[in-house]
């Protein structure tokens, strides 16, 4: 059941084109990172893709302390698991400079009280973000998306949106094999591509 479970995440994440999960040869820039934000080492280069990093602009900057943030985590993870992720996450994005947190939660009971309805649990939606602004300003919706590939392999992918017009900035991958500390090998090396992006110190080389 287990390698059964592992095929069918392998297949969805081929189907959704995640980076470097495919046999296709690599067609995407080379991704060229200045910085180590958390200690733990930068992603390995043949490991992290980036498929859009918008130029980041001052306003783009400002919004960014303030946060509407999203963990995925995969079926069946420990509840104790899922916590850890989720802190480690929200903890390189403070030190990130993020100044404010909002979550599913908060952002529904918020889109609640500027008259969006909500019929039952769901995510909100990106034609919803622009009512959040008349409280929050503008802001960035980030989703950190944690998986399992096959046998010891992990990916991390990071998608960032604006709220505005939900448009997506940034949309970036990391995927390794997982020895023994997946906050250290992955979840720290995978944000130091969103903590570049933001801090403007990303480049996209051709091949």
């Amino acid at each position: 059941m287990t390698n059964r479970r592992h095929l069918i995440a392998l297949m969805i994440l081929v189907g959704l084109g995640l980076p470097g999960c495919s046999s296709q040869p690599r067609t995407m820039p080379r991704v060229a990172l200045e910085k180590d934000y958390f200690g733990h080492g930068l992603p390995k280069e043949d490991r992290r893709f980036v498929n859009i990093a918008a130029p980041l602009t001052t306003a783009i900057a400002a919004s960014a302390q303030t946060v509407h943030w999203r963990v995925s985590t995969p079926p069946g993870i420990r509840d104790a698991s899922r916590e850890q992720h989720v802190t480690t996450v929200i903890d390189a994005l403070r030190r990130l400079g993020v100044t404010r947190f909002i979550s599913s939660n908060e952002m529904q009971d918020l889109l609640q009280t500027q008259g969006a309805k909500f019929s039952f649990d769901r995510e909100s939606d990106p034609s919803e973000w622009k009512l959040a602004e008349n409280k929050l300003g503008p802001f960035m919706t980030v989703h950190v998306d944690y998986g399992f590939l096959h046998g010891s392999r992990r990916y991390v992918r990071i998608q960032a949106h604006e709220s505005s017009q939900g448009r997506l900035l940034f949309d970036g991958s990391y995927d390794t094999i997982i020895w023994n500390d997946v906050k250290g090998e992955l979840l720290y090396p995978a944000m130091n591509l969103y903590g570049n992006w933001i801090n403007n110190k990303l480049k996209l080389r051709p091949q």
